[in-house]
């Protein structure tokens, strides 16, 4: 903006202040999660009762929930983020099906109850021919 005497005027916004410690951050975290599934439930009943639209998620509702869930814990609560966000130290995971992830489970229980009396044993199992369900067996 300009004033009558030609001058530019320049305003910064202050950032708001950040919560530092480990305690202060987690109980604000936690009274922020309380206060966003308060507005939450408020948005649930007022939509479960609105007959006469249905209900839009909506970048402001959005935005609204972000500033609720992080407000006191980030400078861009509400906000989009100005930039792009960089993760550092990231490396790709590996897709696990469900089959080895039991295999994995079965070993581990496995190694952990070797030489134990009653050990764990591997039940055993059949496929039922009429519903193709498994069928424990003996």
């Amino acid at each position: 903006m300009s004033d009558d005497e030609g001058r530019v005027r320049h305003s910064k916004a202050e950032a708001p202040t950040v919560v530092l410690s480990e305690q202060e951050r987690a109980e604000r975290e936690a009274a922020n999660a309380l206060v966003q599934a308060a507005r939450l439930i408020e948005m649930i009943e007022y939509w479960a009762t609105e007959r006469d639209r249905p209900f839009k998620l909506r970048p402001s509702t959005v935005l609204e929930l972000n500033r609720l869930a992080i407000d006191g814990l980030d400078a861009f609560a509400g906000n989009w983020r100005p930039g792009s966000v960089v993760i550092s130290m990231w490396q790709p995971m590996t897709c696990v099906t469900g089959r080895e992830l039991a295999k994995s489970a079965m070993r581990s229980r496995l190694a952990a109850n070797a030489g134990k009396s009653g050990a764990y044993r591997r039940p055993r199992y059949t496929v039922s021919p009429v519903t193709r369900n498994p069928v424990h067996g003996s």
